[in-house]
């Protein structure tokens, strides 16, 4: 009896597909799994198996904690930007395929804090307003 095959799921660009090949041993991460048809990342049969739908507060919380744990390790931002950079374009780059995405970081200079001074209130119209106000 044939056992019906199950889709996988590539833990580096999401693409769903159905495998035709049998399992590959990956040499450099020494797991069973398969090729990824689009990025040819090694999706060990763990990782697969294991793949919880994320939402994107998920993401979001899960990408500020390694952000934080990044500068906490001693990663400095001027090696933070490029990684995020290149990774934003490759996600770009598979939400619309056959396109080449550049993300550009635009630096608008000092940010230029102005003192506004507030002006003195008039003390007439406070007492007259503490009058009208009893």
């Amino acid at each position: 009896m044939n056992k019906p095959k199950s889709s996988v799921r590539c833990g580096n660009c999401g693409t769903v597909w159905t495998p035709d090949e049998p399992l590959q041993f990956g040499s450099s991460q020494g797991e069973w799994g398969y090729t990824c048809p689009v990025c040819q990342y090694h999706v060990t049969a763990s990782d697969s198996a294991a793949s919880i739908p994320l939402t994107a507060a998920e993401f979001q919380a899960r990408l500020g904690a390694l952000l934080a744990e990044a500068r906490a390790g001693g990663l400095a931002p001027d090696e933070v930007v490029p990684i995020l950079r290149d990774e934003l374009e490759f996600e770009a780059e598979l939400a619309h395929h056959g396109r080449r995405i550049l993300i550009q970081i635009i630096d608008l200079g000092s940010v230029e804090v102005e003192m506004v001074a507030m002006p003195e209130p008039d003390r007439r119209e406070m007492i007259q307003n503490r009058v009208v106000g009893q």
